[in-house]
């Protein structure tokens, strides 16, 4: 009972830490994203984007997904 109940956390565990990393991913990308239409952030000098908006998008999905299989297997203790 106490093997099940520790797998079970342990998986939940997992689940919320991949979960939070890609919410923190994703809310760094869409901070970044809109950095000059939020008030607060205008202040904050940025470096611009690429002109070409595709293909930044596909090189930080491609690393969101390298960093949370990273994440995942790193959790596997």
């Amino acid at each position: 009972m106490f093997r099940e109940r520790a797998r079970t956390l342990q998986g939940l565990s997992v689940t919320l830490d991949v979960a939070c990393t890609t919410t923190a991913f994703l809310l760094a990308f869409l901070l970044k994203t809109y950095h000059e239409q939020i008030p607060l952030l205008r202040s904050i000098p940025s470096v611009p984007w690429a002109s070409e908006q595709g293909p930044a998008r596909a090189e930080y999905a491609v690393l969101l997904a390298a960093s949370t299989l990273a994440w995942i297997q790193s959790l596997k203790v």
